[in-house]
Formats: structure tokens, sequence, C-alpha cells
């Protein structure tokens, strides 16, 4: 996305841009500093504001902070992340996991390219994929408990160039969200299964 704000700290990278909510979340933590230094003649005990980088990433932020010793000493941890859901001066809390961990997938099926008016010649990548999208969705509506929330999404799919050509391969790509590291590993291990079936 190209930034086009004309700001003195826009990107100067051509079609990249930062435009999410994580701005919103360190104005937020810096003005909670800011408050609770002006009450700190009330407050009993210390307060460690905390950035988390790299929250939706494998290579996590948040573990490579607690290796560092980012939680050493402390008794007790708020996190927050915005909820556009809510109006304007209301927040909500939730004891333990609130939001989803965010593992992102790619998959490549290989097919054999053929002109489509002799599609008996070709291995088609696209009819695979299109199996293997409503396979991918089926993971979380009969394989997992109800009440284990998860989400398997494809956002995108990609394959040929042309209308009268089967190509050689189709790509998919997505995200999954689980709330355990239980669901998490069913649904990968349902994902290979499932790939290699369609294989």
């Amino acid at each position: 996305m190209q930034e086009t704000t004309g700001l003195p700290y826009a990107s100067t990278v051509p079609d990249k841009m930062h435009a999410c909510g994580h701005d919103l979340h360190t104005a937020t933590l810096i003005g909670i500093g800011a408050v609770l230094n002006q009450l700190s003649s009330k407050l009993v005990g210390s307060v460690r504001l905390v950035f988390q980088p790299a929250e939706e990433t494998i290579d996590s932020g948040a573990a490579a902070m607690i290796a560092d010793g980012v939680l050493d000493g402390v008794d007790m941890a708020f996190g927050f992340h915005n909820e556009p859901g809510l109006p304007a001066g209301r927040i909500a809390y939730i004891r333990g996991a609130s939001f989803a961990s965010a593992d992102s997938f790619q998959i490549t099926v290989e097919g054999r390219s053929v002109h489509a008016a002799q599609p008996h010649e070709a291995v088609d990548p696209i009819v695979a994929a299109g199996y293997l999208l409503t396979q991918l969705q089926t993971i979380v509506s009969r394989e997992l408990n109800p009440i284990r929330s998860a989400v398997v999404t494809v956002g995108r799919i990609e394959g040929g160039d042309a209308y009268n050509i089967i190509p050689n391969r189709c790509t998919m790509a997505g995200t999954v969200r689980t709330r355990s590291p239980e669901t998490r590993d069913a649904i990968e291990a349902a994902m290979k299964r499932i790939c290699a079936g369609i294989s």
C-alpha cells in the first residue's frame, strides 16, 4: 500500500507503509504511562510498560523478550489490544487468552499443464486446489470440538495465466487462528493429512 499522507515520517519505500492498529497501541501505552506517573505517589510497587514486537509471527517477539528477562520479578501482567467493535470510551477485559495465535501457511499444488481442449492429458492443479480448499474448511467444522474456537482461512489462490491453458501449479495461502497449543497442533496435523491425501 502506497503511503500518501505527506507526513515527515511517511514511508520512503514504494508500495509499503505501516498502517495498522499498533500505532494506537503504542500511543495508548505511553498515555497509560503518563497517567500512572501522575498517580505515582498513590501507588505501591512498580509498573513496567512492555511493547511487544512481532506478535503475529512464528518468531514471536514475546518469546525473545521473555528469554531476555522482561518478566523477571513481575507479579502480574495485563495485555491489551484495540477492539474496534467497542464504542469509544469503553473497555472490556477477560481473564486468560482473549485473542488467538496467528499462523500463516502456503500450499502449492503441482500439476501438468496442457491446452484446455485436452484436459484428459493434464493433472489439473486448479481442480485439486478447489477440492483441497473445501476439505480444509471441514477441519474446524468436523474435526474440532465446537467449544474449541479456531479459524482456517484461505485468503489467496493463484493459478494460471491464460483462460485456455491448464497451468502447472496453483498456490493458496492463508491463516490459522487458535487459542490453544492442542488445537493448533490438531489443525496442523489435519492440514498435512488432507494435503497428503489429495496429492
